[in-house]
């Protein structure tokens, strides 16, 4: 048994043989290989509001959960599925995106990533690192910032 005030040696399994809310947010995180919204969590849960942030704090305090993204696409991520850079999807899949992407390209001079996630079928974050790739193998060009930004075909 430990003091009040001092650490356990093992925060996961004392949270959650504390709180069976924080069980539940570790198997849906665990099941969702691209996180989870607070909105998405707090409906799932049938958490009050006001009792989110403690819930999120005991989460990250257990090192199995990670922030990833900002603004509105703020998502907590399992620690198992936080270590991908990569887009969260099958090779298949991504391939098939990266095929849709080049031939985006060899049709249009200039597009912006909306464009880009109609065509791929893909999430903003995935599409960005697509055409981060591509601009950094030279092929585009990003011209812009923030919602203003658009890639444009860089021709020989």
């Amino acid at each position: 048994m430990s003091r009040p005030g001092s650490r356990l040696a093992d925060p996961v399994r004392a949270a959650e043989a504390h709180d069976p809310v924080l069980r539940t947010a570790l198997r849906i995180l665990e099941t969702a290989p691209r996180g989870a919204t607070r909105r998405d969590l707090i409906s799932a849960l049938k958490l009050p509001a006001a009792r989110w942030r403690g819930v999120r704090d005991a989460l990250l305090d257990s090192g199995l959960a990670v922030l990833r993204g900002r603004g509105p696409g703020l998502r907590l991520v399992h620690i198992d599925h936080a270590s991908s850079s990569a887009p969260c999807l099958p090779a298949r899949d991504l391939d098939r995106a990266r095929t849709r992407l080049a031939s985006l390209v060899a049709a249009t001079q200039e597009f912006d990533s909306r464009v880009a996630q109609e065509v791929t079928g893909l999430d903003a974050d995935a599409v960005r690192r697509l055409l981060k790739e591509l601009v950094d193998q030279g092929a585009l060009a990003r011209v812009g910032a923030k919602r203003c930004t658009r890639y444009r075909r860089i021709t020989d």
